[in-house]
């Protein structure tokens, strides 16, 4: 095409679930349980490609909790409740507990777009954000994303649903990985929004 080229990697038959039931989520949570049982065994086979898979950028760290309070407060709108959670994110050391957490082979983008349902078997189409991170990072985007481009929103309960299907799959999040799952997707929330309200002056300012 005129800006560049493109490769198509595959084309998979089947249909992208944007349902948000409850069963949606236990299948997702399995989903997840499969995915990074296949990566666990490919990375103990290839472990020559754990550098590459490494990254030192931090999805949540002081320096973009600082960032993103200075969008909110520059913008001279009434952001008293994302203010507050971003003091108690930092009160609270949510960045460096999650950096204390051990370190796998997530996907890193499980959005449902990238998930293609065959009646009960998935494919994953889009596998160029497999990296070394933690586990709890790879919830959010399932949780709150219906696809690549919409605004983020969380279903009540949602959390609870996956995590009964990483149970069904005999694998479930440890305390100190559940205790995070909250501050994480309020952060994922509010940076959302920031970015796209704020930095991209998108105006979809009732998403607060």
């Amino acid at each position: 095409l005129e800006d560049g080229s493109y490769w198509l990697e595959e084309f998979v038959h089947g249909r992208v679930d944007r349902n948000k039931t409850p069963e949606f989520y236990r299948q997702m949570g399995r989903l997840i349980k499969k995915v990074h049982d296949s990566l666990d065994k490919f990375v103990e086979a290839n472990p020559y490609c754990i550098p590459h898979l490494s990254t030192e950028s931090r999805h949540l760290s002081e320096s973009n909790l600082l960032a993103i309070w200075l969008d909110l407060v520059n913008h001279r709108r009434d952001y008293g409740l994302p203010l507050k959670i971003i003091r108690e994110l930092i009160a609270d050391d949510v960045s460096n507990r999650v950096q204390a957490l051990p370190k796998r082979a997530i996907h890193g983008d499980l959005n449902r777009s990238n998930i293609v349902w065959n009646e009960q078997n998935a494919r994953i189409i889009d596998n160029e954000t497999i990296k070394m991170s933690r586990k709890v990072m790879e919830f959010q985007i399932p949780l709150l994303f219906t696809g690549s481009t919409g605004f983020p929103e969380y279903s009540s309960r949602s959390l609870e649903y996956l995590s009964e299907g990483l149970a069904l799959e005999g694998k479930s999040l440890t305390e100190g990985e559940f205790s995070l799952m909250g501050p994480l997707l309020k952060y994922c929330l509010i940076k959302n929004y920031a970015v796209k309200n704020i930095r991209r002056s998108l105006d979809q300012s009732e998403r607060l």
